[in-house]
């Protein structure tokens, strides 16, 4: 049994193992329930597929297997019988994600038993590649809405001295007591007010129309923060946007098109952050600043798909003197480049 995290990376696995296998290959989700000795289903099914067919499976693959630590996502590994477990992931749980109410993944599936570094495999299995900041300055409005919020936000963090009581799980903390406490659901929208601004700012917005102009002819992915903005630059430049919204079937016409070269940028939310092949893709530029390790890492995968001689590169755009660059100076992602 393999599990994978939506839909759309469920028919990669499907597509890769009827070819590799040449043999028919079950799916089990909402839409289909077709149980064979090779099936592939995704978390949200794996608790239902387990508990009536548990027994059926020996071996039990968990792609993206840093979605398990999650109560939720982490039980469909826990109900298993399977004897034999494997995980997959580009980016490990760090250990604060693995503590209080989250389950442990040496436990669910084992010790690491193999580790590559990303720059072993750079200019062998992965294209060659650079990464580059650019940053730009708040107009005086934003910058005066800026201050607000972030005084807000942090006055109330401070106040209630998050960070010490609840170490990496402050953030967590802070959006639990937002649904009881009115000044905590203050601060979150405040929270939410700066992010949005920092993501829509017009330095932004201008410097990516400069990146567009500079790397026109090559195919492009823009990433960012909200569905809002995706939107607001896809009608702006004409090009399609890829989002949880986003069909199963429009997608796939999407990604066929951008491969064809019909399309020379696909604006992006979240929902290619992980495991989707886009290997024309030689480009990234973020929008959304300030991306953990995880975010980033997956981001930067997204255009490592070798093809010669093209080098790939990921531009992610700051806002100068603002939370998204001390993001940046504690994500410590080797090989980034100011």
């Amino acid at each position: 049994m393999i599990i994978r995290s939506t839909m759309s990376l469920v028919y990669q696995w499907y597509a890769l193992l009827t070819n590799a296998f040449q043999t028919e290959i079950g799916v089990y989700y909402s839409g289909e329930k077709r149980v064979l000795p090779l099936t592939v289903t995704t978390y949200h099914s794996a608790g239902d597929l387990i508990a009536e067919y548990g027994n059926t499976f020996k071996l039990l693959i968990c792609d993206e297997e840093h979605h398990l630590p999650a109560k939720t996502w982490g039980e469909a590994a826990l109900m298993a019988p399977a004897p034999f477990r494997l995980g997959l992931t580009a980016t490990y749980p760090e250990e604060h994600e693995q503590i209080g109410e989250r389950w442990r993944l040496d436990e669910l599936i084992g010790p690491i038993v193999y580790t590559q570094r990303l720059e072993t495999l750079v200019g062998k299995q992965l294209a060659a590649y650079r990464t580059q900041r650019v940053r730009v300055d708040l107009t005086h409005e934003e910058r005066a809405s800026y201050d607000a919020a972030y005084a807000i936000y942090t006055g109330f963090v401070r106040e209630r001295g998050l960070r010490q009581k609840h170490g990496a799980g402050w953030l967590r903390a802070l959006m639990r007591l937002s649904t009881s406490d009115p000044q905590a659901r203050r601060a979150w929208l405040a929270r939410r007010q700066l992010l949005n601004l920092l993501e829509s700012c017009q330095g932004k917005l201008a410097a990516l129309e400069t990146l567009l102009h500079e790397h026109a002819g090559e195919r492009i992915l823009v990433f960012t923060e909200s569905n809002a903005v995706a939107y607001t630059i896809a009608r702006k430049y004409l090009v399609p946007v890829i989002s949880h919204e986003t069909g199963v079937a429009e997608r796939k016409q999407i990604l066929d098109a951008f491969q064809a070269g019909q399309y020379q940028v696909i604006v992006t939310s979240k929902v290619l952050n992980e495991g989707v092949d886009v290997p024309e893709a030689k480009v990234a530029i973020v929008l959304g600043g300030g991306a953990s390790k995880r975010e980033y890492l997956q981001r930067l995968g997204r255009i490592l798909r070798k093809k010669e001689p093209l080098q790939a590169v990921l531009i992610e755009v700051l806002v100068r003197n603002t939370i998204e660059e001390g993001k940046v100076q504690r994500r410590n992602v080797p090989r980034e480049n100011c």
